[in-house]
């Protein structure tokens, strides 16, 4: 059983993470919006341009990369960290911080590149593709308490693995 006052303060600690996400997403959004107001005609073209293509095809690998590579950094950063000697999950926050950055980084960078392809193509595809990844950002890595909750209940799993 997780204590509440030591989940209190591993929440703290990866407190950074309830402002990166949302301004990462945010950031996005508003540099859609910012391309979709600077482009001369609104965009009303379904076609798939070739800068379309990209972002589409870059899309199916940043939510692969979200889904396998945030997870895999948090843990192999808190694998490091046990094996330098850190006894207490607390000290496994950072970890935890980190694997939600590299996470969302592949679904933030494709969706400037689909925001891109709106400003340059007019493709509404490229719209949907901005306003998806954007939106999927914190749907997967805001720090939510039951995710928060879980990480530590694994950290503390991992602590005992490693002692024995």
């Amino acid at each position: 059983m997780v204590s509440e006052n030591a989940l209190l303060a591993f929440a703290q600690r990866t407190n950074a993470l309830r402002f990166i996400i949302p301004s990462l997403a945010g950031g996005v959004l508003f540099m859609t919006g910012v391309f979709a107001f600077l482009r001369e005609d609104s965009p009303t073209s379904w076609s798939m341009t070739p800068l379309t293509w990209v972002a589409a095809l870059l899309m199916v690998q940043a939510v692969l990369a979200a889904l396998f590579l945030g997870p895999r950094a948090q843990k192999s950063n808190a694998q490091v960290i046990l094996r330098a000697g850190g006894r207490d999950p607390l000290n496994l926050a950072p970890s935890y911080v980190t694997g939600g950055i590299v996470g969302a980084a592949p679904l933030g960078g494709v969706a400037l590149l689909a925001a891109l392809a709106l400003f340059m193509d007019g493709s509404l595809i490229a719209l949907l593709i901005a306003i998806a990844l954007a939106l999927l950002i914190p749907v997967l890595f805001y720090p939510t308490t039951s995710r928060v909750r879980h990480w530590y209940e694994d950290c503390e799993e991992m602590i005992r693995r490693q002692s024995r």
